[in-house]
């Protein structure tokens, strides 16, 4: 999923939700840190860059 989420890949299925993307960053960050990938690692930096939390997710989501 992280190429699709950093935009790397183009989704060419029916997107659902568009809020699936800023959901999709704490996430990412939390597999990154667990399985120790440096792919969602990068993929979750260029996400943040892209779309950033709004306030209250960033309290609300530990990273």
């Amino acid at each position: 999923m992280a190429p699709y989420l950093a935009g790397e890949k183009e989704w060419t299925w029916e997107n659902i939700d568009d809020g699936i993307t800023v959901m999709a960053i704490p996430l990412m960050r939390r597999a990154a840190t667990v399985y120790g990938s440096p792919e969602l690692s990068s993929a979750s930096r260029r996400l943040s860059a892209q779309r950033p939390l709004t306030e209250w997710m960033a309290w609300l989501t530990s990273v």
